[in-house]
């Protein structure tokens, strides 16, 4: 849908012109500039042929890093196909990222950047990677964001109990100052931009307080990963009833009642796009009795509980910190779209323990159908708005 904004004010910048923005694009410019870059004027849907290679050895590259912090050390058929490949493919077969990338679309362009610039030590390296990917889509500042506050209160503790010398601190800070120049160009942008985080048409895309949002994403994620779920649950179903879970399910439910009671919103977009699925997910089981929305609790608390379960090798401050991330870039967002998800599902599916080899297949295999299915609906069932009789719409998520 917004291809026909970007190809062409990505034609703009290939003539040229860099002073003329359409105000239906909302999302910085990074992606034309890339295009512009390679060469792929009048080309720009093979663009993401280039990003996606890059995109799987970022997803391997980080995958191996974060077993390599958890485990030790690989065994090597580990390292060389079962779980760092698979979770890697698992994810480019996202099909809410597969079927984008067939389009000229920043989705691929936003995670390749975002996650190589998070598998970086080298600070230059790493702000250079995550200052395209917030060139491409603006929530992705809140990573490194995130870490510098991060960075500056454990140095400032350091320093207030006598374990670092002022000297010391200045030269620690010193060593993330790319990170810090990124943030604060982003807050000079944010004051140019008159606070706002959202370039061009800023009415359809006004934040809002969405707390379900957390538990939509839940939903998602449980949905994507579903042979995984399944295959966590059989092995350690004992595991799983616990006292501390069932404390935890109890708080996750409550938790969850309040937010789909106080803050469940719906975008005019939602209700009145039918090109999107979540337009069908919404009108055929949310908006279908009023009581609907609340039977998905117990599949959001479940699903909430696997999720965290199954990463139970990473340390409870990296997941707080990934709860905080998902939180400040999802609750804002108005708008229930499936693209928001997928940066925060990726980083948790490149979390998990290791996985059997068979359920990575089995959920490989169903995004790839999924994915041609909906590849299908979007090439054979195209149909036509009423208010629209000359142009032809389609399927997509």
């Amino acid at each position: 849908m917004d291809e026909i904004f970007h190809v062409a004010q990505t034609r703009l910048y290939c003539r040229g012109i860099y002073n003329e923005w359409n105000p239906m694009i909302t999302t910085p410019p990074g992606l034309y500039f890339l295009a512009v870059l390679f060469g792929f004027c009048g080309y720009e849907r093979y663009l993401n042929s280039l990003i996606l290679p890059f995109c799987f050895a970022g997803l391997c590259r980080l995958r191996r890093f974060i077993l390599i912090s958890t485990k030790g050390k690989l065994k090597k058929e580990i390292d060389q196909f079962r779980d760092v490949r698979l979770s890697a493919l698992a994810i480019c077969f996202l099909p809410v990222l597969l079927n984008n990338s067939f389009l000229y679309y920043t989705d691929l362009l936003s995670l390749t950047a975002f996650i190589w610039g998070i598998s970086f030590n080298s600070s230059l390296i790493s702000s250079i990677f995550l200052a395209l990917a917030v060139l491409t889509r603006q929530t992705n500042i809140v990573w490194p964001a995130l870490n510098c506050l991060a960075i500056s209160l454990n140095l400032l503790k350091q320093f207030l109990f006598n374990q670092i010398s002022f000297k010391q601190l200045f030269f620690k800070t010193f060593k993330f100052i790319y990170q810090f120049l990124l943030v604060f160009a982003f807050m000079c942008f944010l004051v140019w931009n008159n606070g706002s985080i959202v370039l061009g048409d800023k009415t359809a895309h006004k934040p809002a307080i969405h707390l379900p949002q957390l538990f939509y994403f839940v939903g998602f994620t449980a949905a994507s990963s579903m042979p995984l779920f399944i295959s966590y649950f059989f092995q350690n179903y004992k595991k799983i009833f616990n006292r501390f879970s069932l404390i935890s399910m109890l708080f996750i439910s409550l938790f969850a009642f309040l937010s789909v009671n106080c803050c469940t919103l719906a975008h005019p977009y939602l209700l009145a796009d039918n090109r999107h699925f979540t337009f069908y997910l919404w009108q055929r089981f949310f908006q279908r009795h009023w009581i609907a929305k609340y039977l998905a609790i117990p599949f959001y608390t479940f699903s909430a509980i696997f999720m965290f379960k199954m990463t139970s090798e990473i340390p409870n401050k990296l997941k707080a910190f990934y709860l905080v991330f998902t939180s400040l870039c999802l609750i804002p967002a108005f708008l229930l779209e499936f693209r928001y998800f997928i940066i925060p599902f990726a980083l948790w599916r490149l979390s998990l323990d290791y996985q059997s080899r068979k359920a990575q297949f089995f959920e490989i295999l169903i995004n790839l159908m999924v994915s041609s299915f909906v590849l299908y609906l979007f090439l054979n069932r195209p149909f036509k708005w009423p208010s629209d009789p000359e142009r032809w719409q389609r399927f997509m998520w």
